[in-house]
């Protein structure tokens, strides 16, 4: 089992701060104007990315702004993950860098590979699809450069890694603790790699909830996820 040290509560009270600091001081990016959405990766097939985005403006503050307050708070904070980051937490870090949903074998095991489960293999699939598609809309809004990268607010993997992290902890909840912890665990990843500000890392939980709320309100999802559910829990011997 990997490392597993830091909670989404303490990612949560390491990133917020800054989003109070950011919106009490007027030190926030103002919010990014209309632009044309990015090209799609898939066709949405459980909701309208498109609409979720608009959903996200609604509970999203804007990240803030080069040079603010708020800003150097996050670079610190950055600067403390990676400073103090173990070699072995920088390892597991750098090995879920294209992070898939099959990554979660840590927890579950071996067994869990999308040769042995075609259908949870299509399922998550389609999750993705919805989740990039709707990510990569808020990118362009807020145009938001990350510590390496353009457009980095929200971050994508730390959706992908919390939504997932729930639908194997509903799928399998003998595991859940750890499924869960997993995912969560995405976003402290993207830290240690450099890749994002913790505030890229707290907006992507945030809008993770709101994703998840979308795609159980979609009648293909639920079919989809029981089938899904129905495989896995066969595959890895839970009856």
């Amino acid at each position: 089992m990997r490392l597993r040290t830091v909670s989404l509560v303490l990612l949560a009270v390491l990133a917020l701060p800054l989003y109070c600091q950011g919106q009490t001081a007027g030190s926030s990016a103002p919010a990014g104007t209309p632009v044309a959405p990015p090209p799609s990766i898939g066709t949405d097939l459980y909701f309208n990315s498109a609409a979720a985005m608009q959903q996200a403006l609604l509970l999203l503050p804007p990240p803030p702004m080069p040079g603010s307050n708020a800003q150097a708070a996050n670079v610190q904070t950055l600067n403390t993950v990676i400073a103090t980051a173990s070699p072995q937490m920088v390892a597991n870090a750098q090995a879920t860098a294209n992070f898939s949903v099959f990554d979660f074998s840590t927890v579950l095991g071996p067994g869990f590979n999308a040769a042995a489960l075609p259908k949870t293999d299509a399922f998550f699939k389609n999750v993705t699809i919805n989740t990039v598609n709707s990510s990569d809309q808020l990118k362009a809004y807020y145009n938001s450069p990350g510590p390496q990268s353009p457009e980095t607010y929200p971050s994508t993997q730390t959706m992908m890694g919390t939504d997932e992290g729930v639908l194997l902890a509903l799928m399998i909840p003998e595991k859940g603790p750890q499924l869960q912890t997993f995912g969560v665990q995405e976003g402290l990843n993207r830290l240690i790699v450099n890749a994002h500000w913790p505030t890229d890392v707290t907006g992507g939980q945030m809008v993770s909830t709101i994703f998840l709320q979308d795609l159980f309100a979609s009648p293909q999802f639920v079919n989809d996820f029981t089938a899904a559910k129905t495989e896995v829990r066969a595959q890895l011997g839970y009856r």
